[in-house]
C-alpha cells in the first residue's frame, strides 16, 4: 500500500518561485506587523485617555459618556480582530507566504470599522459646529461627507469580502477607496477650518485669559484635524501609487485609532485648559475666625487682577472686615 504523498514544503515548489516570494516576504510582513504594533500602542493611549476622561468628567451627559466608552470598546474589538489576523498569518499558517497577502478578517476590521469610527467622530464635530455657528448648511455638508466616506469604506470592505482578493490586488477597487479616503480628507479639513474660524471670531483681541483659552483650542483643533487628514491622504496615495508594495497597510490599520484619540484629546483637554487659566486668575473669598463661642470675626479678601504689559498677571490684595464680631 502506497504511503500518502507528503505535503510539499515551500522551498520545494517546482515552479521555482520560492526565491522570488522569499525576497518579498520582509516587504509584505513588516508593513502588517508595523501597523499592528502602532495599533496596539495607540490603543494604550486611547485607554489611558478614557480613564482620564472618567476621572475628570464623571458628571458629563450620559450620551457623551456612552459615546466615549462605546468607542473604547469598539477599538478594543478592532485591535483584537487585527491580532487574530496576524496569528493566522504568522503562527497558524507559518511558512505560507501566500497567507501574508490574504485578506482574512481585514475586510471588516480595517475599512468598515475605520469608516464607522470616522463617521461618529465627524458627526460629533458637525454637531459642535452647529452649536457654535448655528449654520445648518455647514454642518450638513460635514455630515454628508462623513456619510459618504462611511459608505465608501463599507462598500470597499464588502467588495473585499465578496471577491476575496489578495492584498496585492486591492487597487482594482479604486472607486470605493477614493470615495472613502477622499471624503474623509475633505470632512477633516472642513472641520478644522470651520472650527478655527468660528473660535477666532469669538476672541476679544485684548490678550485676555479667554483669548488664551481660545488660542489653545484652535491650536488643538488644527493639529488633530491635520493629523487625521494627513494619514488618510498618505493612505490613499500609497494604495493607488504602489499597491503591490503594501505600504498602505500601516496607515490603514491605525486610521480608526487616530480618529478615536483625536476625539478623546479634545474632550479631555477641557480640564487642562481650565487648569492653565485658573493659574492666571484669582477670586475673592470669605474667611471666618472663631475665637470663642461668643465671638466670631469674618474677613473678606478682595483680590483684583491686573494684566501686565508682558502678558503676565500681577495682583493686589486687600483685607476688608465685614463684621467686627459680637462683644
Amino acid at each position: 500500500m502506497a504511503s500518502p504523498e507528503k505535503p510539499r514544503l515551500l522551498y520545494d515548489r517546482p515552479d521555482g518561485k520560492f526565491r522570488e516570494m522569499l525576497a518579498d516576504c520582509p516587504t509584505h510582513g513588516c508593513k502588517q506587523m508595523l501597523g499592528l504594533l502602532l495599533n496596539w500602542g495607540l490603543l494604550g493611549v486611547l485607554t489611558n485617555q478614557t480613564y482620564m476622561y472618567h476621572i475628570y468628567y464623571p458628571t458629563d451627559r450620559l450620551s457623551l459618556q456612552c459615546l466615549v466608552y462605546g468607542i473604547l470598546i469598539f477599538e478594543w474589538v478592532q485591535t483584537g480582530l487585527l491580532t487574530a489576523a496576524s496569528f493566522d498569518n504568522y503562527v497558524y499558517n507559518y511558512g505560507d507566504l501566500d497567507a501574508l497577502v490574504s485578506v482574512s478578517n481585514s475586510w471588516f476590521s480595517v475599512p468598515v470599522m475605520s469608516a464607522i469610527v470616522a463617521l461618529v467622530v465627524q458627526v460629533f464635530y458637525a454637531w459642535r459646529i452647529l452649536r457654535l455657528s448655528g449654520s445648518r448648511i455647514l454642518s450638513g455638508i460635514i455630515v454628508f461627507l462623513a456619510v459618504a466616506q462611511a459608505a465608501g469604506g463599507i462598500a470597499f470592505g464588502a467588495q473585499m469580502k465578496i471577491y476575496n482578493p489578495s492584498l496585492l490586488k486591492l487597487s482594482q477597487f479604486k472607486g470605493p477607496v477614493i470615495t472613502w479616503l477622499l471624503s474623509s480628507i475633505l470632512a477633516d479639513t472642513l472641520i478644522a477650518v470651520s472650527m478655527t474660524i468660528l473660535l477666532l471670531k469669538r476672541k476679544a483681541g485684548q490678550h485676555t485669559s479667554t483669548d488664551r483659552t481660545l488660542d489653545r483650542i484652535v491650536r488643538m483643533t488644527v493639529e488633530t484635524g491635520t493629523m487625521t487628514a494627513s494619514i488618510a491622504a498618505g493612505d490613499v496615495i500609497l494604495c493607488l501609487a504602489c499597491p503591490d508594495k503594501l505600504f498602505y497597510l500601516a496607515p490603514a490599520e491605525i486610521l480608526s485609532k487616530v480618529y478615536a484619540n483625536s476625539l478623546l484629546t479634545n474632550l479631555i483637554n477641557r480640564a487642562f485648559v481650565k487648569r492653565a487659566d485658573s493659574t492666571l486668575s484669582t477670586r475673592g473669598g470669605r474667611l471666618s475666625f472663631a475665637f470663642s463661642q461668643e465671638h466670631q470675626t469674618t474677613v473678606e479678601i478682595a483680590v483684583s487682577q491686573v494684566e501686565g504689559s508682558s502678558g503676565e498677571s500681577t495682583g493686589t490684595y486687600g483685607l476688608e472686615p465685614v463684621d467686627k464680631g459680637v462683644g
